[in-house]
């Protein structure tokens, strides 16, 4: 398998031996497929920026090429949790297969499905649910019930319906779509897997089942996903994240915490300290960390996290206001329990305040956790 290192290499010497351009392009192209299949979104944007650039010169704007690079950057962008930029290109990416291949064709199919994805992390959720009952509801017309791309639709669905806050629907529809794939592809096929995997984080976040099987659940789940893809594969972290989640969301914020340390170092490892995933899980550390006693640590470490995620990500990039906004509470909780703090914190805290209370949340849905807090922040600040 060409992985993105040896991709890299020919691409730098097809640069000095003076290559033809399609030839750099199509490297530049495969270079870019591979680090998003990589889970390293960040590099793969930069690629795909390029390619992209390369082909508006030499290329009509509706060659299938152009096209299918556009769609790769909002995939990338998704990835890398840049929503609103993902969600521009992506609705762009629609209109343009629309025009070019058609409304019914499997690449517009393709580029709806990824824009809704976006939409939804992006916080749109109720605009995204919409998005996927036209989508399930087209492809089923035009791909029938048991094509893998109607089963997609379903699933994204289910996950939508868990951002919403209706995690018992969400698994209601997995199950469903679970017992779909298992009768089509067979037990051991790596998309039921994946199936398994999203059931048993959507469950580990409702009450259908106790505590105890809950957490044997998604004690196996991380096995499977491990012994199946590898203990460093993005989906192997996503499990034990889930499992920190859990346990985070049952109290036993120790036993998180060094489940959310090797998190964090193998995703440092593989991904970087900015990638998105890994700021997510040392946000989460951060929690963790208050919840045990360790509040200065934790504000000291959220304050590297805030730091990080507006130079990797943006100020105004999703993850980045949920980052600042644990840290504006953490400090809220040092300020309240500490009568004496200092004036650095007060002076710190009221930085932080101005920066969450002007953030443009407008575009997300009304019910948007973060939304609401940052609604909720500002109107205490008026006061």
């Amino acid at each position: 398998m060409t992985t993105s290192d040896d991709l890299r290499r020919q691409l730098e010497q097809a640069a000095t031996t003076s290559a033809p351009f399609r030839d750099v392009l199509e490297l530049r192209e495969q270079l870019a497929a591979a680090l998003l299949a990589e889970d390293r979104p960040l590099e793969a944007i930069e690629e795909l920026e390029l390619a992209l650039r390369m082909r508006i010169l030499d290329d009509d704007p509706d060659d299938p090429g152009l096209l299918n690079i556009q769609g790769m950057l909002g995939r990338a962008l998704t990835e890398a949790r840049r929503y609103d930029e993902a969600v521009a290109v992506l609705t762009q990416s629609v209109r343009d297969r629309t025009r070019v291949f058609g409304p019914d064709a499997h690449l517009t199919l393709v580029a709806r499905g990824n824009l809704l994805r976006a939409l939804g992390r992006s916080g749109k959720v109720r605009a995204a649910l919409v998005m996927a009952d036209e989508l399930i509801a087209d492809r089923l017309r035009v791909l029938g019930d048991d094509h893998p791309s109607t089963f997609d639709a379903r699933g994204h669905r289910a996950q939508l319906l868990d951002l919403d806050g209706r995690p018992e629907q969400a698994v209601v529809e997995l199950e469903s779509l679970l017992a779909d794939r298992i009768r089509v592809l067979g037990e051991e096929h790596p998309v039921v897997l994946s199936t398994r995997h999203n059931l048993a984080t959507i469950r580990g976040r409702c009450r259908r089942i106790d505590d105890h099987d809950a957490r044997w659940e998604l004690e196996q789940n991380y096995a499977a996903v491990a012994a199946a893809l590898g203990s460093d594969h993005p989906d192997a972290f996503t499990a034990l994240g889930v499992l920190a989640e859990y346990l985070m969301s049952s109290g036993e914020w120790a036993e998180a915490l060094p489940i959310l340390d090797r998190i964090i170092a193998g995703r440092t490892s593989v991904l970087g300290s900015d990638a998105a995933p890994t700021l997510t899980s040392r946000r989460m550390r951060c929690m963790a960390l208050a919840a045990v006693g360790e509040l200065a640590q934790a504000i000291n470490e959220a304050g590297d996290v805030v730091g990080d995620a507006r130079r990797a990500l943006g100020p105004a990039n999703y993850e980045t206001l949920l980052a600042n906004l644990k840290l504006v509470d953490l400090l809220m909780n040092l300020v309240d329990s500490d009568p004496l703090a200092s004036e650095d914190v007060h002076s710190w805290l009221e930085s932080e305040l101005v920066r969450v209370t002007r953030a443009d949340v407008s575009n997300l849905d009304r019910n948007n956790q973060v939304r609401l807090r940052i609604e909720e922040l500002r109107d205490a600040a008026a006061w």
